[in-house]
């Protein structure tokens, strides 16, 4: 078609200065005959392919998530390096069957068709030397998106981030086309785009499972994706030649595979460690059906989350970013949202978050629309080049089926999500007998070794100024290890009210059990417990200013909404419950055995508050039992067997699993609610919440 249709210009071109409006009425009827006999492959548009695209897209992410989050397969570079070597070995054997590096994805089927051209223009060139950079931000954006996935709670905070990939494309083809004009590659002012970028700040702003590490990550990866899309497409574009375009896209492929085997080999020789063969059937399927939906969306739209079918097609005009492609991407965030929001544990999005993220998928429909409008008149103008009779022939879908399209899949997911998170969360609230027995209103038990006095007396102050703690008697008893500390100075110096020396075993967690031994009949009201340095201060102020109530009963921290099998637990921190202390401590505090699908909530940090109610309702001895474990060499021996490892009483390993078991022994790692709705310390508490979103609350 495009040659049929380029002949027909340079022939139109020639004869332009004697044409006469017979010659024009002509013109209309070869025009028609061309576009009937000959569809244009770029505009031919597969709904197999788009639905095979979306349903690949969404089993990639959401099995990418499950596989490293309820599997516990925490190695994202791994699971990179795998589809980028199936990939490698799917497309040479594209490649050999075929003799092209361009396949061209636009038929009405699943496949895709292709350009023969020599198989000695696709060994490496001088056109491969310039996709080299584009290449390699490609190739880091999938282990840098997998990490994101790791690290971020909340699949959907990643999910509705897709409109920044179709953003920062915009932007980049704005100010790259700024500086280097071209006749092809006009672009209008991203307003539209910076606008969404806005709408997505505040869906970060509402978000309330944010963590560092998945947020730098998350939007790295998106940005860059975004960053080589444009790239890709502009310089194909600018090339002066087909041929040319398919060396380059050919180059393009080979090194973004190429340059993803590398980086993702050196990510996980140096930060991860495999678990190799040890793998459950269960894992290892779901890893073969990620691979494979992996391949499936490569294949048929190349990238994830963002719909980008036009970088596969290496013809005569590679366009910036068409409606279609971004309400394509928007029904396959569409369909994840739907799966997420009914899979266990459930994950809350606020209305603001989506409100935000239909907006800002608005704008960068906008923004693609008024580019078509743009290409459509200047495509009209160089067929016609003085007449301009061909213009309705060319316009694109209508504008209001399309928004028409996107505000109904929106409504019906805004109702799917409200009626479904309350069905999903019950209301469990514990009730206690309070016991009154108690020396003071509010404790603060602080474990220290060698800390600095000055910076301990910063950090207790800020706590004293807090909301609740503000209004209490407080007690202060810092205990420290230091052997060779001056108690009377360290009192003074750190304005705590008791000081007291203990042995250097156990680190904080034999300080908490054995100030919970030794005053049990005396304590207090509440009780923080919290290391000399703590972590987060920033963020734990505030925690507890927000949710530190009179009701309070057990208020972890640290991390939020991580979750295990009670059965089989363990994090992507690397521990694991190899000697079972949790369902042993299941047992015995809930006079039950743990169920196949009994889940609990961890506890991180070594820093909570609980009631002297929540911690007498268990027996004394399991504090006992667990305070021997942790200050001596056996570790955990219930049974008198030998432990799975030796344990150091100055470096306890038991020390990493009684950090996580604090939620379990005050009666709150059961709780639904808190495992779904409490936000990280980083968010914060958002619009809508409720001091039982964290905690478990005496009543």
């Amino acid at each position: 078609m495009s040659s049929t249709l380029g002949n027909y210009v340079e022939l139109q071109d020639a004869s332009n200065s004697s044409r006469t409006s017979t010659d024009i009425e002509d013109d209309v009827v070869v025009f028609d005959e061309i576009f009937t006999t000959h569809p244009p492959t770029v505009c031919k548009v597969s709904v197999i392919r788009e639905l095979s695209w979306i349903f690949a897209s969404a089993t990639a992410i959401l099995g990418t998530k499950e596989l490293m989050c309820r599997h516990n397969y925490h190695f994202p570079a791994t699971i990179a390096l795998t589809s980028f070597v199936l990939g490698l070995i799917v497309y040479l054997i594209v490649f050999s069957t075929t003799s092209s590096s361009s396949m061209i994805y636009c038929t009405t089927s699943l496949g895709y068709g292709v350009k023969n051209t020599h198989w000695l223009h696709q060994l490496p060139n001088g056109e491969w030397r310039r996709m080299f950079g584009v290449s390699f931000i490609a190739a880091a954006s999938i282990p840098m998106l997998f990490q994101g996935i790791l690290h971020m709670p909340s699949l959907p905070a990643i999910v509705m981030l897709f409109p920044l990939i179709t953003a920062t494309e915009s932007i980049i083809h704005f100010a790259v086309c700024s500086l280097l004009p071209s006749k092809q590659t006009r672009q209008k002012s991203p307003w539209w785009s910076l606008i969404a970028m806005s709408a997505l700040s505040v869906h970060l702003y509402n978000e309330y499972r944010l963590m560092v590490p998945g947020l730098v990550w998350s939007i790295t990866a998106l940005i860059s994706m975004g960053t080589a899309r444009a790239l890709i497409s502009i310089e194909l574009d600018r090339s002066s030649n087909t041929e040319t375009r398919r060396q380059k896209f050919h180059g393009f492929i080979m090194m973004t595979i190429v340059l993803g085997i590398v980086i993702s080999t050196v990510i996980a020789f140096n930060f991860e460690k495999s678990p190799g063969i040890n793998l459950s059937y269960q894992t290892i399927s779901l890893m073969l059906l990620n691979s494979a939906s992996h391949i499936a969306t490569a294949v048929t739209g190349v990238s994830l989350l963002a719909y980008s079918p036009r970088l596969s097609i290496a013809v005569e005009h590679v366009e910036s970013a068409s409606s279609r492609e971004v309400l394509v991407s928007f029904c396959s965030s569409i369909l994840l949202l739907i799966g997420i929001t009914y899979s266990q544990p459930p994950t809350v999005v606020s209305n603001a978050q989506f409100l935000s993220y239909m907006l800002a998928t608005f704008c960068v429909l906008q923004t693609v629309q008024d580019t078509e409008d743009d290409e459509t008149k200047q495509s009209a103008e160089e067929f016609t080049s003085q007449n301009r009779i061909f213009g309705k022939k060319l316009n694109v879908a209508s504008g209001k089926f399309t928004l028409l399209a996107f505000a109904g899949t929106g409504l019906v997911v805004y109702f799917l999500k409200s009626v479904s998170i309350p069905t999903l969360l019950p209301n469990n609230v514990t009730v206690l007998n309070p016991i009154n027995s108690t020396s003071s209103t509010f404790d603060i038990v602080v474990s220290a070794y060698t800390e600095d006095p000055e910076s301990i007396k910063q950090m207790l102050d800020s706590i004293k100024r807090t909301a609740y703690v503000s209004n209490v008697q407080t007690n202060i008893i810092l205990y420290t290890k230091n052997q060779e500390a001056n108690l009377t100075e360290l009192k003074e110096s750190t304005g705590a009210d008791t000081v007291i020396l203990l042995d250097n075993a156990g680190r904080e967690g034999g300080t908490y059990l054995y100030h919970i031994v030794k005053n049990w009949d005396v304590l207090a009201e509440k009780t923080m417990f919290i290391q000399a340095h703590a972590h987060n201060m920033r963020e734990l102020l505030p925690r507890i200013n927000d949710y530190l109530v009179e009701e309070t009963g057990m208020l972890s921290l640290g991390f939020s909404g991580v979750t295990c099998n009670c059965l089989s637990c363990e994090d992507r921190w690397g521990w694991k419950d190899d000697d079972k202390v949790i369902p042993s401590l299941y047992q015995e505090i809930y006079n039950q055995t743990c169920g196949p699908d009994t889940s609990i909530l961890l506890s991180y940090k070594g820093q909570f508050i609980a009631s002297a109610s929540r911690i007498r309702r268990i027996k004394t001895s399991i504090y006992e039992k667990l305070l021997l474990a942790i200050t001596t060499k056996e570790g955990w021996n219930p049974d008198g067997n030998t432990t799975t490892f030796e344990n150091k009483v100055d470096a306890p390993r038991f020390g990493f699993t009684m950090e996580r078991i604090w939620s379990l022994i005050m009666q709150c790692a059961t709780d639904p609610r808190v495992a779904v709705r409490c936000p990280t310390l980083l968010s914060g508490m958002s619009i809508g919440g409720d001091v039982r979103d964290c905690q478990c609350l005496d009543t």
